[in-house]
């Protein structure tokens, strides 16, 4: 058996609207978000068993790029998606 250097290094991580920058500082700011992630993803799961996030308003969607739309659009404030597509999506 043979191992790596991994190849990458994967995260969740919550993506919001610039304009929403001062309103969502901290974790903690998000208690009463309208929250997204992808049904079954990761984001779903960091979103669930989070203290904080599992209270907030969620909605579960086919894709991370819809999640993203949502936010874009104002229908949801933060999206939890990978770290990976969250910098190649939105920068």
């Amino acid at each position: 058996m043979e191992f790596t250097v991994p190849y990458i290094f994967n995260k969740q991580v919550v993506v919001i609207r610039i304009a929403d920058a001062d309103k969502f500082k901290t974790v903690d700011d998000l208690a009463d978000a309208k929250l997204t992630a992808e049904i079954s993803s990761a984001g779903e799961d960091a979103i669930m068993d989070h203290p904080v996030l599992s209270g907030a308003p969620y909605t579960a969607l086919s894709k991370q790029t819809d999640a993203l739309l949502e936010v874009k659009a104002g229908t949801a404030d933060a999206a939890v998606i990978d770290y990976t597509a969250a910098k190649s999506l939105v920068g």
